[in-house]
């Protein structure tokens, strides 16, 4: 069994785990595993894991989904429909990182997000380094 195959079969057991901090650990590690040790998953798994990690993006605390929106923002290919809920967070702690840094996100998810979100959410959004035409009109209504 390889490194990888080890600390998947290790999640596996925390996810029977209904515990936060269980939570917590999947979200990292996982993330870990996809963006950062560039595992050879075959797209069926890379499918599986970004479910998972689209869950726990609906039903685990700030902490665990400001991590993920942490390690996503700095990921050009991570899933657009995950990086667009985490942008949508009403914790602004959460949606801060992705709406500052993020290259999935589309000037269309941009200016939706300035009209319907709160001022932070504005800000932020405000705050990247390259605005387009469209963006920077949005956000000076």
């Amino acid at each position: 069994m390889t490194d990888i195959q080890q600390r998947i079969e290790a999640l596996l057991e925390l996810a029977r785990n209904e515990a936060a901090a269980g939570k917590s650990r999947i979200a990292d590690d996982l993330s870990e595993i996809i963006y950062e040790d560039a595992a050879p998953l075959n797209p069926r798994e890379l499918d599986i894991a970004t479910d998972i990690l689209r869950k726990l993006v609906r039903e685990t605390e700030v902490a665990v989904r400001r991590r993920m929106a942490e390690r996503l923002a700095k990921e050009p290919k991570a899933p657009h429909d995950l990086v667009v809920a985490l942008a949508k967070d009403d914790e602004i702690l959460v949606a801060r990182p992705v709406l500052t840094m993020s290259a999935a996100l589309r000037d269309k998810d941009l200016v939706e997000i300035v009209r319907q979100k709160a001022r932070q959410h504005q800000i932020a959004i405000a705050a990247r380094p390259h605005l387009t035409e469209a963006v920077s009109a949005a956000v000076a209504e």
